[in-house]
């Protein structure tokens, strides 16, 4: 059963700045279920009525360091309503798969999670490398169709949705169209 934004959430504040939390938490469908996503651009721009991508997608950015630029959310006291709660930390072309853990799973037994953003980035150089040997691959050596943009988890999600398709004939509601 899904829960409703105003009994899951009590407050939030981004940059210092309080707001309602219902209104930038954006309720998403993915592999691990039900999600409430901040700064994801798959999230933002995937309107569930028709699958139709959007390019209004603001990125924010967290910055290391500097706990005043930091995303606060204070949960519902509600244990038995909502007894665990899964944080996912990824990029905000990423989106929970099932190749990704939870950062913490929250059981009402910590009142802050401080973390640091770490980028991994490549240079053009590496080009002279195949994908398998960097063990990644740039954005315009991959295309997706199920996102503009490629990601490992993208990718994978893809391969499974296809697999879906050919077995079954059908496509779990999670999955965008392709």
């Amino acid at each position: 059963m899904v829960k409703k934004c105003e009994s899951i959430f009590k407050s939030c504040t981004y940059k210092e700045t309080p707001f309602n939390c219902c209104d930038r938490l954006v309720q998403f469908s993915t592999e691990v279920g039900f999600c409430y996503a901040f700064n994801s651009r798959l999230a933002h721009t995937l309107l569930p009525d028709n699958g139709t991508i959007t390019d209004d997608f603001k990125d924010e950015k967290i910055n290391e360091g500097d706990i005043s630029w930091s995303l606060k959310v204070q949960a519902s006291k509600d244990k038995e309503e909502i007894p665990n709660i899964k944080i996912y930390v990824h990029s905000a072309e990423e989106t929970p798969t099932v190749e990704l853990s939870p950062l913490y799973t929250w059981r009402y037994d910590m009142g802050k999670i401080l973390f640091t953003d770490k980028q991994t980035y490549t240079t053009s150089d590496s080009r002279q490398l195949s994908i398998k040997q960097r063990k990644c691959a740039f954005p315009d050596e991959i295309k997706l169709d199920t996102d503009v943009y490629y990601t490992f988890s993208g990718c994978m999600s893809q391969c499974r949705l296809r697999l879906a398709k050919e077995k079954c004939n059908c496509v779990p509601p999670f999955y965008r169209k392709i």
